[in-house]
């Protein structure tokens, strides 16, 4: 029930020391996760959110998105475009390999739009396609109307989200696609909007006294002390 909140503060300690302090938590987390006893039936699941994770692509940080799972920690990254998830090129020549890795081990994504068009072509296929009936219409010139018959009828293969359409997204608009626990995927479009205001201000926060239900534990738990 905790929720532990890092800021490596960027502004503060420069670009070095900011990835220095931000993968030192990483791994330190990761000794923890990957040293739990359990299965994946009785392992407490935890939720792991990494914003700008480009920063920390190495081979350090492959378990996050390879083992992460097999010991319920469900991890949450984002990315401004999908070269950065190629990693540091200064660093580890390793070229489309984490990028690929990333995104083969990857269940549920998210596209905002404003993406270059090498990645919309990626997204429009990643998004899937549906089969739709296709057809077309003659148009009558005497009658300057189009005729009620139907043309080139097909049941064919078309995307779900055309590429056109991925980077004609709006602000707050967002293409997803999600899979359900019976392992069916869900490609859909929807809206995000920013945290109101009221649930940044201090919340009132109601206080419990348990220690009638704890007949004489506790009490007994002090003296033993």
């Amino acid at each position: 029930g905790e929720i532990t909140l890092l800021c490596t503060r960027r502004g503060d300690l420069g670009e070095t020391a900011h990835k220095a302090f931000g993968l030192f938590f990483i791994l330190l987390m990761q000794q923890s996760i990957l040293s739990r006893p359990g299965n994946d039936s009785n392992r407490i699941p935890h939720f792991l959110y990494i914003d700008d994770f480009p920063t920390y692509i190495c081979k350090a940080t492959e378990p996050i998105y390879t083992l992460y799972r097999k010991f319920k920690v469900a991890t949450v990254l984002d990315s401004q475009n999908l070269s950065q998830l190629k990693g540091d090129v200064y660093s580890d020549a390793r070229g489309d390999y984490y990028k690929n890795l990333i995104l083969s081990n990857t269940v549920n994504k998210f596209i905002f739009g404003n993406a270059t068009p090498e990645d919309v072509q990626w997204w429009q296929t990643a998004m899937q396609d549906k089969r739709e009936w296709t057809f077309s219409n003659s148009y009558n010139t005497d009658k300057v109307e189009y005729d009620p018959k139907k043309m080139n009828i097909e049941y064919k293969w078309k995307p779900n989200f055309a590429a056109g359409k991925i980077m004609a997204l709006k602000s707050g608009q967002v293409i997803y696609k999600i899979k359900k626990t019976n392992g069916q995927s869900i490609v859909n479009k929807g809206k995000v909007e920013p945290l109101e205001a009221k649930y940044k201000e201090a919340q009132k926060i109601k206080k419990y006294d348990f220690s009638k239900f704890t007949s004489g534990i506790s009490n007994i738990d002090s003296a033993t002390r």
